[in-house]
């Protein structure tokens, strides 16, 4: 029993003297409340409350919200202008008439009877060869695609024609640079450059009897303006003789 009541009083007196080392602001102080050192606390949780949703009441409807609608944009009127017109049609490199089969265009019955009257008699009128029309001297008369089919040369001329019109050479400027060409070599001015560039590629000298030789054409403001030199000579002759009348008279 002694040695029993002694343990306990040592364990009290231990007790003691843990409890005056530690100081009452030091966080370990409240560890000297516990019960026991080897018996952790385990904090408790607080329950956590359930929520409850709830369906809202009938009476109160749902509000969707609406996607505002996009007025619909005013049509653009644009007046789209036509790119080919009769006159540039014959006369763009880039028309399409320059790569269209003009053969198989000009012998559809459709293009005949898409022209009026007027038309129909001026074209035929064009006609070398009479014998491509049929009914000739009649209000029915009407050129026979079928013979025009099969002549080589209104094939010739059709694929020549638009040939013309993809390299330009029915453009206004091109027309006119040709027409004055035309009128030079019609002078003579390049008769020189002709036989020259014929020796030279052959090898021989042509003789002069056989070169070209040109007289000046007379045209009519030349000859209108010869003649009225020859008039003004006639009458300055008229005023010199009666002069010498009037010297002899005095």
């Amino acid at each position: 029993m002694s040695t029993a009541g002694s343990a306990s009083a040592d364990a009290d007196s231990k007790e003691e003297h843990q409890k005056a080392e530690i100081p009452s602001s030091s966080p370990l102080s409240s560890l000297a409340e516990l019960d026991s050192p080897l018996k952790p606390v385990r904090p408790r949780r607080k329950a956590a409350t359930n929520k409850r949703y709830t369906s809202p009441p009938r009476s109160e409807s749902k509000s969707i919200p609406q996607r505002q609608k996009k007025k619909p944009a005013a049509a653009k009127r644009s007046t789209k202008k036509t790119k080919w017109d009769a006159e540039s049609i014959l006369k763009d490199p880039k028309s399409p008439l320059a790569t269209a089969n003009l053969r198989s265009i000009l012998c559809n019955p459709l293009t005949w009877t898409a022209l009026d009257q007027d038309e129909r008699t001026e074209i035929l009128s064009l006609f070398p060869d009479k014998g491509h029309i049929l009914d000739a001297g009649t209000k029915d008369a009407r050129p026979n695609f079928a013979s025009l089919m099969n002549d080589d040369s209104f094939r010739y001329d059709c694929a020549a024609y638009t040939d013309n019109i993809a390299q330009g050479r029915h453009d206004p400027e091109w027309l006119a640079s040709a027409w004055s060409a035309h009128e030079r070599r019609r002078a003579g001015d390049f008769d020189k450059y002709l036989i020259d560039k014929l020796e030279e590629d052959w090898g021989v000298e042509i003789p002069e009897e056989m070169k070209v030789r040109r007289t000046t054409p007379v045209t009519e403001a030349d000859d209108g303006e010869k003649q009225g030199k020859d008039d003004s000579k006639k009458e300055k002759a008229k005023i010199d003789d009666r002069m010498e009348i009037d010297e002899l008279a005095l």
